[in-house]
């Protein structure tokens, strides 16, 4: 956190050009301005002695003299302002805006909300797109457009506003004018009967009335009427309900607790608010990252798991299928003997779908694949049969030798005969 000091007058002018990010803006007693940024070169500064201007490109913390006259140009977050008597100009900001104990104050653009207590002054807004609640203003209000609901407690001066959503009016008898339009309903309650000329208007031709003159609902599409002497004029218009209660007193449905808190009693110095900022910011970031980390290290750890159950499941199914391939027949004097491999373990769940995404891809066919099931699991009565050997064709007979023809007796040799 960068810290930076400026000597000033005890009312100077206080100009923000641009800050990305919030804005926050306190009075004080001291005649100096007090700049908290990040970073020095997150902000650029201009100043006199009797003038500040500045721009941030991130979140700013101001502490400036209580009689300073503030104008905020454009801010993208944010944007919270106490205890200014000067008058407070702000032209557009991005995210809602808080006013606490400010002088005259006009707002032309609210994206967020706006909510304002204690204003020295006239308040006036442009246009607010999200809700407006608005406390203990001494002047006169204007909104002239709000997009979401109108909450009114305690202004002195006139109140002329336009809201789409409803309306909560509670009125003091001193208050000024009141012109109200509502896109939604209207409730409006005085403290007091007082003296008004009341003129109430109903598109919706519903019109609730609870005064000193007892309570009645009217389906029409306007009333009028007087209270006490008139004088004041009270003028409320909504699409739909109007409910308008004057009886003097409080009755307990009707108590309004404003549990404002003051955030001084709680603020140990200005830059609490940012340095709280960047602590929380710090340890989110810390927390992010080892969340980041973990799931990192879990998906690798899952990549992993699965990349060895794969191979396990590819590791079965390969010596699944040399058990089927490598079947003996062995032979003996009583007839063949098949040799089945051992029984083995029961086929899980990545073995299937590995074997129902072979037969999808067209590896192998439906049969094998039960086969290879079945292999795997080892049942009994499931595994093939082995083909028979084929029959040895019979040795031909060997055709007989045609005998020998005999041969003619010699004559065996006679003596001779010495008489001859």
């Amino acid at each position: 956190m960068a810290r930076m000091e400026i000597g000033s007058s005890d009312s100077p002018m206080i100009t923000v050009e641009s800050v990305q990010g919030s804005l926050q803006v306190r009075g004080w007693d001291e005649e100096r301005v007090r700049i908290e940024v990040r970073s020095e070169q997150d902000v650029q500064i201009n100043s006199t002695p009797d003038s500040v201007t500045l721009s941030a490109t991130n979140d700013c913390v101001l502490r400036v003299p209580s009689g300073s006259t503030l104008t905020v140009e454009d801010v993208t977050r944010d944007v919270y302002i106490q205890n200014l008597e000067g008058t407070v100009f702000i032209n557009n900001v991005s995210g809602s805006l808080t006013l606490r104990g400010t002088g005259d104050t006009k707002a032309d653009n609210v994206s967020g909300d706006l909510t304002a207590r204690n204003i020295e002054g006239s308040l006036s807004a442009d246009e607010v797109s999200g809700n407006t609640s608005v406390r203990n203003v001494d002047g006169d209000l204007r909104v002239s457009s709000v997009h979401g609901n109108l909450s009114l407690r305690n202004i002195e001066g006139d109140v002329i506003a336009s809201v789409d959503g409803n309306a909560d009016l509670r009125l003091d008898t001193d208050s000024g004018d009141v012109h109200v339009e509502a896109g939604g309903n209207v409730f409006c309650k005085l403290s007091d009967s007082g003296d008004a000329d009341v003129h109430l208007e109903s598109a919706g031709n519903s019109i609730h009335l609870n005064t000193r003159q007892g309570k009645s609902h009217i389906q029409a599409e306007s009333h009028q009427f007087t209270l006490g002497d008139g004088g004041r004029g009270i003028h409320l218009k909504a699409m739909g309900l109007v409910d308008f209660r004057s009886r003097g007193g409080e009755d307990l449905d009707d108590l309004d607790l404003d549990l404002d808190l003051d955030l001084d009693m709680i603020e140990v110095n200005a830059g609490l608010a940012g340095e709280i900022t960047d602590q929380v910011s710090a340890q989110i970031d810390a927390q992010m990252e080892n969340v980041n980390q973990q799931l990192r290290d879990l998906q690798n750890r899952l990549r992993d798991t699965t990349a060895r159950a794969t191979r396990r499941a590819q590791r079965r199914i390969d010596e699944a299928q040399r058990r089927i391939n490598s079947r003996v027949v062995v032979r003996n004097p009583r007839g063949p003997v098949v040799v089945t491999p051992k029984k083995a373990a029961p086929i899980s769940e990545q073995e299937r779908m590995l074997i129902l995404q072979m037969v999808q891809d067209q590896k192998i066919s439906v049969a094998q694949a039960e086969m290879l099931l079945n292999t795997i699991e080892g049942r009994q009565g499931a595994t093939p049969p082995v083909p028979p050997t084929p029959p040895v064709p019979p040795t031909p007979p060997t055709p007989p030798t045609p005998p020998t023809a005999p041969v003619a007796p010699q004559m065996p040799d006679l003596p001779e005969d010495p008489d001859a």
